[in-house]
């Protein structure tokens, strides 16, 4: 059980690197700002413990019964006010608890019937509506209710998506596909195809993983790929570079001679790997592994959680290493600086600091329990740090 996760993990950056190639659309460079750089190779980063990241915030256990279970590789969608998740792996359905995590129902089913799917590949929170993306030829899309009554099942175009989300102040759909001559294809809630966004070298592509396209509480949505440095957000018509991540000699820059450098001179030699983000208007958080050549261990890999702080222009780094994979999934910064995580209660039990916390609050900690909600908040974290 411990460090399945990480081991998973690995696997798939292994695999992706085994065949990963793509370029990006010249047009997403044009009359843009530059993106902003954060430096991660040889950056000294003020580190803030994670004694203090802890006491800087609250937790939600969700109920974990045999009908709440969820798998590990499930995750968080983008809602405080009941928590949604979606497990892909095992149950293939969103699980729905309250805000004071008390399990609510389960909504989708995978199989052949009425309402019914073949697998679900993402999930999205859309008003009073969760709908479930099914990865098939086509992009299904399942609407329910978030009692789990479903509604209607509409086909759009975009072949073998596996991400996809809410246009901003819109009802178009962002769809991320692993098969055509671009990545990114939208479409009208309707069925109406509107724009082909961000090209790709078909020769060389494979079909991504999960947590492609990230939507974010201001309205923004980002897009990462697995190896590369650069974190794009969608600016209303297309995507522009965001974020640069400095990986010093490791960064994967995107150009036309990309792939054969990666391929002659870097496979094997250590690869840096953005994991998961998010963002408001006011931080970026961000999680990134450094898996070093030859890895053989899973206690050789350097995993960072940092914070950019915008308006101070200043990057944290969030524990002393010790962190690791205990949180995982940021899904959501809320407009008033929380941060909303998720930890593994396995991997917890082994983290002094969270101990600590439990005993000292008397929390209901259940090592073998549903992952709990870690909400951070930001401004005290940060203010306490400058003080």
């Amino acid at each position: 059980m411990r460090n399945k996760q990480i081991a998973y993990l690995i696997a798939g950056i292994v695999l992706i690197a085994a065949f990963f190639g793509c370029t990006t659309d010249d047009k997403s460079k044009q009359n843009v700002e530059e993106p902003i750089t954060i430096q991660v190779e040889g950056a000294k980063f003020d580190i803030i413990e994670s004694e203090n990241l802890l006491t800087s915030s609250e937790f939600v256990f969700l109920e974990s019964k045999e009908e709440s279970h969820f798998s590990e590789m499930s995750y968080f969608l983008l809602s405080t006010e009941e928590f949604y998740i979606l497990d892909p792996q095992k149950k293939h359905m969103v699980f729905r608890f309250n805000s004071e995590g008390k399990f609510l129902n389960t909504i989708g089913k995978k199989g052949g019937g009425p309402g019914e799917y073949n697998s679900a590949v993402d999930a999205l929170v859309d008003g009073d509506n969760i709908e479930i993306l099914s990865n098939n030829v086509s992009s299904d899309v399942y609407r329910y209710s978030k009692d789990g009554d479903f509604i209607e099942k509409q086909i759009y175009e975009p072949k073998y998506p596996v991400s996809f989300v809410k246009v901003p102040e819109t009802t178009d759909y962002l769809f991320y596909c692993s098969f055509g001559d671009f990545k990114v294809s939208r479409v009208s809630k309707q069925g109406q195809f509107m724009d082909s966004i961000l090209s790709q070298k078909q020769e060389d592509r494979i079909g991504m993983t999960l947590d492609v396209l990230t939507a974010c509480s201001d309205g923004s949505v980002l897009l990462n790929e697995a190896l590369y440095n650069i974190i794009w957000k969608w600016n209303g018509s297309d995507f522009v570079e965001s974020y640069f991540l400095d990986f010093g000699d490791y960064t994967f820059f995107q150009g036309d001679k990309d792939e054969e450098r990666y391929f002659q001179q870097e496979q094997g030699q250590g690869r840096w790997s953005i994991r998961w983000y998010q963002e408001n208007e006011h931080y970026l958080y961000i999680t990134l592994l450094f898996i070093p050549p030859d890895v053989e261990s899973v206690e050789e890999i350097t995993i960072l959680h940092l914070l950019y702080d915008k308006e101070n222009k200043k990057t944290y780094q969030l524990g002393n290493g010790d962190i690791k994979l205990r949180l995982q999934w940021p899904f959501v910064i809320t407009n008033d600086n929380k941060l909303y995580l998720s930890g593994v209660p396995v991997e917890m039990a082994e983290w002094d600091p969270w101990m600590k916390v439990v005993k000292d609050r008397n929390l209901p900690f259940d090592i073998e329990g549903n992952p709990i909600v870690v909400i951070v908040d930001l401004d005290k974290l940060v203010k306490d740090d400058l003080n």
